[in-house]
């Protein structure tokens, strides 16, 4: 015995759920010739006459737009509210206008980013690979007594940079050096 095909299913959107209940309520067409010109199942159709008032409400209500699939709402309602005050209140770090921008790119007495970082350092001096990495294990030292695993991961990357860079340079020692009475190891 061959089991029933399924369906596919397609979700309505409550802009199509209301145009089918315009329809039913404008034309003399019972619920089957509408499901059939939707080409929807019926029982589909007595879904959306059973939601009719929840589905005209939302929409018209604004609660949710009529593109919409679903009419769900979070179920964390006060945490998205919280979340969206604070996005709204959060203030960028400038807010100009884009004649101003274009001004500011334009003008020539104005020095560039790269001439005010001179101006703080005079001359860098690159620091040799210890300085560098003992100024790593310092910070990490530091974050790890704060409590800020955030900031130790990207420490330990650069720790582990050190490390490669190390073994990269490292000359391999052959077998008969290490087994001599001068090997470091012994």
């Amino acid at each position: 015995m061959e089991s029933a095909k399924k369906r596919p299913h397609h979700a309505l959107s409550l802009e199509k759920k209301l145009e089918i209940l315009k329809e039913l309520d404008r034309s003399g067409l019972t619920k089957t010739e509408v499901a059939k010109k939707f080409d929807i199942p019926k029982s589909t159709l007595s879904r959306i006459l059973k939601n009719k008032e929840t589905i005209e409400g939302a929409v018209k209500n604004g609660t949710f737009t009529a593109k919409r699939m679903r009419m769900r709402t979070t179920p964390y309602e006060e945490l998205e509210k919280d979340y969206e005050t604070i996005d709204e209140s959060v203030q960028t770090c400038r807010e100009e206008t884009l004649e101003e921008l274009i001004a500011e790119v334009q003008a020539d007495d104005q020095p560039s980013s790269s001439d005010e970082c001179d101006d703080v350092i005079p001359s860098a001096v690159v620091p040799p690979d210890s300085a560098a990495k003992e100024a790593v294990e310092l910070l990490q030292r530091y974050f790890e007594h704060e409590g800020c695993p955030e900031f130790l991961s990207s420490l330990s990357g650069m720790g582990a940079y050190f490390v490669k860079k190390q073994l990269k340079h490292a000359k391999q020692t052959t077998l008969h050096s290490f087994f001599s009475p001068t090997h470091p190891d012994k």
